[in-house]
């Protein structure tokens, strides 16, 4: 009787979730996620809103107050919702950030002239265990219809042309079921607190103080970011290695999610070895008693010019068919113009956007028409001072989406002969080169993390049973060898940068400048070179090179 008793109260507290360790945000949001356009000074200068439900995408500039400038037509996934999995036809809800602009390359009908890719899934969505990847915002070759896509916002090429003239890589986008928006300027607590705590962040990170790991919560980093333990213990062993350290922040900015705040600024941080300047992105959230822990980050190296931290995100070039090559560079270059006018059909948006509707009663009228036209739907770093070279591949790019455009999954559901010819019912293609890129570059990074931070066990688990690496010919060698080398001195840092990589028949090539330092000082620099085949459904080494560079 009594054990009845007590299974049925720890049960009634499991449900209660007072025994659960799953992290707050792991619960995947049900509802629809409606948000407002604030006039706030953190606010980003410029950004871009879609709503799911008028089918419209809207650009924002922070103006007194915050301004519509302009809005087009858009289409967006099949299905209503948030995106939870891969192949639901849903478009993610949340705020994002355009990694690249893709040129060339690309299935005009399917995708029109040009593309930007977004960072799905973000750090949230990981956390959250969302799943899929390739959410892109592209044209199309045909006149879009509403809720067309496999989970991208696609517009018609004559508007997303037009578009391109407000975008620059990093800026941010909101993905939102419905779009609300207020024209006076308002005092948002969250909004002054979350630059408060970045401030502080920076702060503790420059003391070199263990407070700094205090604004993070644990459980949640080491499911969206990585693992919370390993980044604590590379940071440690940097606070007493280096004497000093710099780390400024500047323009920060700050959008609210779906149950989450993202903050991005510019950070310049300097140490004794190196100086680097980038992007942070700080994933929050917010607790029951009004405080904030950071639960993801990333970091994207790379020089920023403007109020809009353009280039946040390197640009990757084009997918081009020949050569059959890839070349990714650590620092960022600008990116590739846009097309002087675009092809294909030319239909006219709903919304025009030649007449920027600056005041409150013209975007009273300009929402009302729209919603009369608009169809009705239901309801990690591991070392601070290689940054600057280290290349981190946005999350939207991994391997894992429902929309078939490179890279393609290979469990994408088979097309439906039946279905309309507006809809995206191409059956995938097989995983090309260019598709293959994200994964061997994603691949590269998780090898560099699991060296940096002196992982034995996860650095061998990216070679081949049978690589070679110099004289060592074995997976079990190539261990030994770093276990003796790391109990002399643990690895500091390792900076990649200007990778590429081609492919040679079924390898992949992977060629790089490399700089490494253990924590006595010593190091070197020069090229590396490494050799990947596919082999138990995943990318392994089995060859590597090393070329030093001359002092």
């Amino acid at each position: 009787m009594m054990g009845s008793f007590i299974k049925l109260f720890l049960t009634v507290l499991v449900a209660a979730g007072i025994f659960c360790q799953t992290p707050p945000c792991l619960a995947k949001s049900a509802a629809p996620w409606e948000t407002s356009i604030i006039s706030h000074k953190n606010i980003p200068p410029r950004l871009i809103a879609v709503d799911k439900k008028r089918q419209h995408i809207f650009v924002y500039e922070r103006k007194s107050p915050i301004s519509l400038v302009s809005s087009y037509l858009c289409t967006t996934g099949q299905t209503p919702g948030d995106k939870l999995v891969e192949g639901d036809l849903k478009t993610p809800e949340g705020v994002y950030f355009i990694t690249q602009h893709l040129t060339s390359g690309l299935d005009f009908e399917m995708y029109g002239n040009e593309a930007y890719p977004l960072n799905y899934p973000n750090p949230v969505d990981r956390l959250r265990k969302k799943s899929g990847y390739g959410i892109w915002i592209h044209g199309r070759g045909y006149d879009i219809a509403p809720l067309q896509t496999q989970g991208c916002i696609a517009l018609n090429n004559p508007d997303l042309s037009t578009l391109g003239k407000f975008i620059e890589m990093g800026m941010p986008v909101v993905l939102s079921s419905a779009l609300h928006h207020a024209t006076t300027t308002e005092t948002n607590t969250a909004v002054d607190s979350l630059e408060k705590l970045v401030t502080g962040w920076a702060n503790a990170w420059a003391g070199r103080s263990a407070t700094m790991f205090d604004f993070y919560d644990q459980d949640a980093y080491s499911v969206a970011t990585e693992p919370f333990s390993a980044f604590r213990k590379q940071k440690e062993r940097l606070f007493k290695a280096l004497p000093w350290i710099k780390t400024t922040v500047s323009n920060i900015q700050v959008l609210q999610g779906p149950g989450y705040w993202v903050t991005w600024f510019h950070q310049d941080y300097e140490a004794p070895n190196l100086a680097t300047r980038g992007v942070r992105r700080l994933y929050w959230e917010e607790r029951a008693k009004g405080d904030f822990k950071i639960i993801g980050m990333e970091w994207v190296p790379g020089l920023t010019t403007g109020p809009l931290l353009a280039l946040a995100e390197a640009p990757v070039p084009p997918i081009e068919e020949h050569p059959r090559t890839e070349h990714i560079s650590g620092v960022g270059s600008p990116p590739a113009p846009l097309p002087a006018d675009s092809s294909g059909p030319q239909t006219p948006s709903l919304a025009s956007s030649e007449t920027p509707p600056d005041k409150a009663a013209d975007l009273d009228r300009l929402m009302a028409a729209i919603d009369q036209k608009s169809p009705q739907m239901d309801s990690a770093n591991a070392s601070e001072g290689v940054e600057d070279l280290r290349v981190e591949i946005p999350p939207a790019l991994t391997a894992t989406d429902a929309e078939p455009h490179p890279p393609v999954s290979l469990s994408d559901p088979a097309p439906d002969p039946a279905q309309d010819s507006t809809e995206e019912a191409e059956a995938p293609a097989p995983p090309d080169f260019a598709a293959l890129v994200p994964e061997i570059t994603r691949r590269i990074e998780e090898w560099r993390i699991a060296w940096e931070t002196a992982n034995v066990d996860r650095y061998t688990e990216f070679y081949h049973a049978t690589a070679t690496q110099g004289r060592r010919t074995s997976a079990k060698s190539i261990k030994k060898h770093k276990l003796s080398l790391w109990k002399k001195a643990a690895p500091a840092s390792v900076a990649l940068g200007d990778i590429r990589i081609s492919q040679e028949g079924q390898t992949i090539r992977a060629e790089m400048y490399q700089e490494y330092s253990d924590l006595t000082g010593a190091g070197d620099k020069g090229i590396k070179t490494l050799v990947l085949e596919h082999s138990g459904g995943q990318w392994l080494i089995t060859q590597e090179e090393w070329s030093p560079l001359s002092p």
